[in-house]
């Protein structure tokens, strides 16, 4: 990505209205979009992983091209291209909360619709923090597996 750019920070009012845009465009409950976002960057909109995930939704590089998003610092760009990918793991595992956060995690070829492929002790972490999140978020209670 040599043409990225960091954006200006933007408030919590703007990131709340590319949040619902994304989420209704994409026809997911925006406030599992900030659970996620909360998880993976904390809302850092500059946040880089040591594995070279990007932005608030930490985009892996291939995952933010697949997802036509030019500069994953971007807050709008990388809000966007991570709830159209929640929205595509969402579909892929027929709206299953727990497998979908599992494949926007680990990636979908170590999920199946049976569950994850083999136990990854992160990914499994990663599900119960945006769950709780979720939860917090929408006073909603999850059945512990």
């Amino acid at each position: 990505y040599a043409t990225i750019q960091i954006v200006p920070m933007v408030d919590n009012a703007t990131l709340d209205g590319y949040i619902n845009a994304a989420a209704t465009e994409h026809n997911v409950d925006p406030q599992l979009v900030k659970a996620v976002i909360k998880t993976e960057s904390n809302f850092d909109p500059v946040a880089v992983s040591p594995k070279g995930a990007l932005g608030l939704m930490q985009l892996m590089p291939g995952t933010a091209r697949d997802m036509q998003v030019s500069n994953p610092l971007n807050p709008q760009e990388n809000i966007h291209g991570g709830t159209k990918y929640l929205r595509q793991m969402l579909t892929t595992f027929n709206g299953d909360l727990r497998l979908s956060l599992a494949a926007y995690n680990a990636g979908p070829a170590r999920v199946t619709p049976e569950g994850m492929t083999f136990y990854i002790p992160e990914t499994q972490q990663y599900v119960a923090r945006v769950l709780d999140n979720y939860k917090l978020l929408t006073k909603k209670h999850f059945i512990k597996n």
